[in-house]
């Protein structure tokens, strides 16, 4: 049965009677709706009275619920659910697209599926390491090595990952590599395995079996939430029938059906429906038209060779052609425009504007900024749908919201945002320093709606003429959430942030301003001291000015930037700033130097040096390693260009490239980033091999 308290019950009074069901020997399931809340019971219901419940405070009335299945029912769960795989989300309001090789049969093959993939737009990474055949001869997996393989493929490009499991012993394994799993068509009533994947603790993806009813199937994804597991995901792979023409029936139809019946997200997988790769792309946008929340989709480099199922898997091209012939397919829900407003649009918002639509077509950007040049510019150059003056009624459709002004506003603004802010909306700011506004979202009760943002990217330059997409490439881009936001919405705003090509890194509030205050405001403050003591000190000719170098401009360079700015971060992070501004090495170097001792000014800057260059290969913490290895090259043209194709011809597979412009800072004018350890050994022996130089 399902309970049906009053709109706008008191949580007071629904515990009430979750507590009466749960003190009868029963469990009590709650669906909190913005309006409703319902409770779903799953036990015995005979040992409750539908009158002593009916007599509760604020219970409006109760449903009986004949199916077998519960928790999966739509009854229990009247809103669609959405399920957080890693880095994205599976559900109604997303575009999912799984896709990979059928079976994972070497490292350099699957890093090259993945690249490939993540190019087109797929967010997870399917692969087999465990393949039950038909038979017992065909190639079985690579088991764990090939689970390895897939964690390392997802982190390097910033894909989910999923893969097929058999046994028990294949879900312990999976859970310390992938981030969701998956039950085949074969296991769907294997309830022991069902029961495991419940345990594991990570979402299941469950495929319907070769000759399954709809209800069996829904009863076998019961077995998986009755565990305590709600993130279960339904995928349709065809059933056997009498027809011989594809591999097998794909039952478009158990889409809609299953709408009716479930809140579980559902996805399709036109690759093992049809057997062929011919007719893979009719049938996924034929299951996209009939409802489906996402596809998988089998890629494979070579289908030619490929170890498993071949005919069914799309190359590169194909994959790619496909992914684009999609998008009139994708649900309205899915295809919905998401509305992104910014209340200031000067560097920082301008830059997350700017790289926002130019790497999505799904978004919409509404912009606020006082400045009448900045909204006319902004519009002229397509950053913004639609600017404003001020805050109004257009704030009312916004997904998220930005809080790009001076810190010093946030509390007049946010005042201005709560007349219109709808239900689901986000809030989130670009400050520098995060305790300040944590306390003013508790004092709002925004708890449930606010993520701390703070893009560690920046520019001297001020204003949203200086803004650009690339700001935020390759830069963390720290997000703080309020207690009580959901791990869906938080999962949500970082694959948003991830679109603008920064990287996503939470941490808490407190220890972000501490952190901040070390590594960017005693910094500012330090380059403007030395800006001052040059100013203060120079002779009336200003030689020290004419003379400055590369390493003062290179560590004075942030003194430039808007003393309004940093007057407002110092005034808002005064205790951190304060505490980290004792800096004792400055009155130890100065003894050092009064007493001439040339040995501990050696250990200070070594011990400096040691420590800076540690920087550049830091993998400890939250933090991915990098693999780099910097190389002399002559400058003429097609320098580069030829050290890229000379590692690309011999199989090293390069992460990112660039030239070092401040050679006070480090040896060799080209930084080479590589995906593995490994590949730093094998592409410094080649290019020594050639003749260039190279430095570890």
């Amino acid at each position: 049965m399902i309970i049906i308290m009053k709109p706008g019950a008191s949580a007071k009074n629904v515990g009430a009677v979750k507590d009466y069901i749960e003190s009868n020997g029963l469990s009590a399931h709650l669906s909190e709706g913005t309006q409703v809340t319902i409770i779903g019971v799953v036990g015995d219901k005979t040992k409750l009275s539908q009158e002593n419940i009916a007599l509760f405070d604020e219970v409006d009335r109760i449903v009986p619920v004949t199916e077998s299945y519960k928790l999966a029912n739509l009854k229990f769960h009247p809103q669609p659910s959405s399920v957080t795989v890693g880095c994205t989300v599976i559900g109604p309001d997303s575009r999912t697209v799984m896709a990979g090789p059928c079976a994972v049969e070497s490292n350099d093959q699957l890093m090259l599926i993945a690249e490939a993939v993540k190019k087109c737009g797929a967010t997870i990474l399917r692969g087999g390491a465990y393949k039950p055949r038909t038979s017992p001869y065909s190639f079985q997996g690579l088991e764990e090595e090939g689970l390895r393989y897939m964690q390392e493929a997802g982190k390097a490009f910033g894909l989910a990952t999923i893969c097929e499991v058999v046994s028990l012993e294949a879900i312990e394994a999976a859970v310390k590599y992938v981030d969701m799993i998956q039950i085949g068509a074969r296991n769907m009533q294997n309830f022991i395995l069902l029961k495991e994947a419940g345990r594991s603790g990570l979402p299941v993806l469950l495929k319907r079996g070769l000759c399954a009813t709809i209800d069996e199937w829904l009863n076998a994804a019961e077995y998986i939430m009755a565990e305590g597991n709600q993130n279960v995901v339904l995928c349709e792979r065809g059933i056997r029938t009498y027809e011989t023409s594809t591999r097998n029936t794909l039952d478009l139809s158990a889409v809609p059906v299953l709408k009716e019946r479930t809140h579980l997200p559902v996805i399709v997988d036109p690759s093992h429906a049809t057997g062929s790769y011919r007719y893979v792309p009719p049938m996924a946008k034929a299951a996209l038209a009939s409802g489906a929340d996402g596809l998988m989709i089998e890629v494979h480099n070579n289908p030619a060779c490929a170890l498993s199922d071949g005919p069914q898997s799309l190359n590169f091209e194909k994959f790619a052609r496909l992914t684009k012939e999609l998008e009139p397919y994708w649900d309205k829900g899915a295809h919905i425009m998401i509305s992104c407003g910014f209340i200031g649009i000067g560097l920082i918002g301008g830059s997350i504007a700017r790289a926002l639509s130019q790497n999505r077509d799904d978004i919409r950007i509404i912009a606020c900024d006082p400045n009448e040049q900045t909204r006319a510019l902004a519009l002229k150059e397509g950053v913004a749908d639609a600017a404003y003056p001020a805050v109004g009624e257009a704030f009312s459709e916004c997904d998220y919201i930005f809080l790009c002004a001076p810190v010093s506003r946030n509390d007049e603004n946010l005042q201005k945002v709560l007349s219109y802010k709808k239900d689901g909306c986000i809030l989130t700011d670009v400050g520098s320093v995060k305790v300040p506004i944590d306390r003013l979202i508790h004092e709002l009760h925004l708890t449930d709606c606010f993520i701390g943002g703070h893009p560690m990217a920046g520019s001297e330059r001020i204003g949203f003429a200086n803004s650009k997409a690339s700001l935020l490439e390759n830069a963390y881009y720290i997000f703080a959430p309020a207690p009580d936001v959901p791990a869906g919405k938080i999962s949500q705003f970082q694959e948003l942030i991830r679109s603008t090509g920064a990287i996503p890194l939470q941490i808490d509030s407190q220890k972000h301003d501490y952190v901040t205050a070390a590594v960017s405001h005693l910094p500012h403050i330090v380059a403007a001291a030395l800006v001052g003591l040059v100013r203060d000190h120079d002779d009336p000719e200003q030689l020290m000015k004419s003379i400055a170098a590369g390493g003062f401009k290179d560590i004075t360079r942030i003194a430039s930037s808007s003393p309004v700015m940093w007057q407002q971060i110092c005034m808002t992070n005064t205790v951190n700033i304060s505490s980290l501004l004792h800096i004792d090495a400055l009155t130890g170097i100065k003894s050092q130097l009064d007493a001439k001792d040339s040995e501990a000014l050696y250990q200070f800057f070594d011990a400096a040096r040691s420590y800076r260059e540690s920087f550049i290969d830091a993998g400890s913490g939250p933090i991915k390693r990098i693999y780099s290895l910097r190389v002399d090259i002559p400058d003429e043209a097609g320098s580069l260009a030829a050290v890229a194709t000379l590692l690309a011809l011999n199989g090293i597979n390069i992460k990112n490239i660039g030239i070092v412009h401040n050679r006070e800072a480090e040896e060799g004018v080209l930084r080479i980033e590589f995906y593995e350890e490994a590949a730093i050994g094998r592409a410094a022996r080649l290019l020594n091999g050639r003749g260039y130089t190279t430095h570890l």
